[in-house]
């Protein structure tokens, strides 16, 4: 996955303030005000959060057949899109064996007039928009993990 795709830097450590605001309120309000960059979530390897963000995955508002089908593989969940047609997913899972807690995964899975960029990652930094997609869960669901090592392995990532 190249910089343009995911603009943000999951894995990048980040210095915290200790008098950042600590309510969302607070801390929207300082992004409206221009005090702080954006919102944001952490994810780390002791935590039962994992992030999937897809580039490309949407045509128009719908997802597009093969995103479909692989999310509904995994199990659908809570779905934000970010301005582009990049959608993130937050799961109550984790990456299997020695790729839990290290670097995203990238997958690219090909269609035929575009490819589809995934990035899988349960340790990191990631932004929220807030935009949630209507018909996805309000919450945040169980992945199937059986479903997710299959795409791993099938995708070369999981021996």
């Amino acid at each position: 996955m190249t910089g343009d795709r995911f603009p943000h830097a999951p894995t990048e450590s980040r210095e915290i303030d200790p008098n950042a605001p600590t309510s969302f309120d607070e801390a929207k309000e300082h992004v409206e005000d221009g005090d702080a960059e954006g919102l944001g979530f952490v994810v780390n390897r002791h935590d039962p959060f994992l992030v999937v963000e897809i580039a490309n995955a949407l045509e128009g508002d719908e997802l597009a057949e093969p995103v479909e089908r692989i999310l509904s593989s995994l199990g659908m969940t809570f779905t934000e899109k970010e301005d582009d047609e990049t959608i993130r997913l937050m799961y109550e899972g984790a990456l299997p064996g020695d790729l839990h807690g290290g670097d995203p995964v990238g997958v690219v899975v090909s269609g035929e007039e575009t490819n589809y960029a995934f990035r899988l990652y349960d340790n990191g930094w990631t932004p929220l928009t807030g935009n949630h997609i209507p018909g996805t869960p309000e919450g945040v669901e169980d992945i199937d993990a059986n479903a997710l090592k299959s795409f791993l392995a099938k995708s070369g990532k999981l021996d």
